[in-house]
């Protein structure tokens, strides 16, 4: 329930349809130093999402009455899901926004550099052959609500308000592009001691409000090492 696509609603309340113009944006630090105590998100107790449905043969979406859908990063990791299936067997990057869906099509792995929000130095470069990486972070879009507080795209379900984790960013990697996206969101929502066990299977990075970088070893990759006595990669 933590990412939930049935809140556009909120989201244009919070302001996101009118920072565009750049006009009410605020530096991160101001934002932070601002922003209300850090706290873990949670589900929307109504789980407004559990009452979507399709219907393949009309091709419609059934929503809640009153209910603006948005369906964020998700499309974006599914879009370059997408594309990356009509590239099986080739080396690829697909780069949907800042999803990326990977394949190694027999090469060696690919090199993804994270960039710190803060720095915009590479915090940490993961290395993969195939699957998905996504970010979730709220240092680029951050603004001023019709309230006067700071603000940004990545809602609390429960309040419909930002959500103020103790995070900056959280990266994380996915068997695809759109389970990438789904985990990174998570991460970031669930604050730095949930995002551990969100990303503690496949791996990834959090970036914390004082800039210190956290990389989150692959549990998953570090037990088929084990079991197969390879060496960890330095």
């Amino acid at each position: 329930g933590l990412v939930d696509i049935t809140l556009g609603r909120d989201l244009a309340e919070a302001g996101y349809q009118g920072h565009w113009d750049g006009s009410l944006t605020v530096p991160i630090d101001v934002a932070l130093a601002a922003a209300p105590p850090r706290a873990a998100a949670a589900p929307d107790p109504r789980a407004r999402w559990q009452a979507l449905a399709t219907d393949n043969d009309r091709k419609t979406i059934n929503k809640p009455f009153n209910t603006t859908l948005d369906s964020g990063g998700v499309g974006k990791g599914l879009a370059a899901d997408l594309v990356a299936q009509r590239l099986t067997g080739l080396r690829y990057v697909v780069d949907v926004g800042g999803d990326l869906a990977l394949g190694h099509g027999g090469g060696g792995a690919h090199h993804v550099n994270i960039v710190h929000p803060l720095t915009h130095q590479t915090a940490h470069t993961l290395k993969l052959g195939t699957g998905g990486v996504a970010t979730s972070g709220i240092h680029r879009r951050v603004w001023v609500d019709r309230f006067g507080d700071p603000a940004h795209h990545l809602l609390d379900p429960a309040t419909g308000r930002p959500a103020w984790t103790g995070l900056l960013a959280a990266t994380a990697v996915g068997r695809t592009a759109l389970e990438a996206e789904v985990l990174a969101k998570t991460a970031y929502l669930r604050g730095p001691h949930g995002a551990r066990r969100t990303l503690a299977a496949l791996g990834g990075v959090l970036i914390h409000e004082d800039g210190r970088t956290e990389v989150i070893p692959a549990l998953r990759l570090a037990a088929r090492r084990a079991a197969n006595r390879e060496p960890a990669a330095a």
